[in-house]
């Protein structure tokens, strides 16, 4: 059977679980995902996490997942947190296909671009995304990401109780 590349559910919670910890130890993040399966479900249902899967034989291959996020210079746009692809499924246009779903949801929404992270030490995912115009913008434009951890959020918040809301 031939690739086959379905929009996720809440019902595919467990699945998309799944494929996140095997992601996890392939990115050498033995801690794994903090989401609960349950919280998978719950936003995807409540779209704030949207997903593709790919199944090649009926089976489990692997998985995209993303979502929406807006600039004030360009507009809507897509941030796509994962692409991967179970190691028995690579190289058979598993990610290819993947690809290709979400640049044609990007270009069917007039996104303004997708935006995503990698790791400096996967220079197979980053030659994945350079084939399909990917750029490095932390070297063209200069743009350093950060981020403030929960932790952090909640000790400003707890020094700041009368801060304005």
């Amino acid at each position: 059977m031939p690739l086959q590349i379905i929009s996720a559910t809440s019902a595919h919670a467990a699945e998309i679980n799944t494929l996140l910890h095997e992601l996890a130890a392939f990115e050498k993040l033995p801690e794994g995902p903090e989401l609960s399966e349950g919280q998978i479900g719950e936003a995807i249902a409540n779209k704030n996490l949207h997903g593709l899967l790919a199944y090649m034989d009926e089976e489990l291959a692997g998985f995209a997942l993303f979502d929406y996020s807006f600039c004030t210079w360009q507009g809507k746009y897509m941030f796509l947190h994962e692409i991967f692809v179970r190691p028995a499924h690579r190289k058979h246009g598993v990610g290819k296909g993947l690809w290709k779903s979400i640049a044609k949801l990007a270009h069917e929404q007039n996104l303004a671009r997708i935006q995503l992270d990698v790791l400096d030490w996967n220079t197979d995912a980053i030659k994945f995304y350079k084939a399909f115009g990917a750029v490095d913008f932390t070297k063209e434009e200069g743009w350093r990401d950060f981020r403030v951890p929960r932790s952090e959020i909640a000790k400003f918040a707890a020094a700041n109780p009368s801060a304005p809301v």
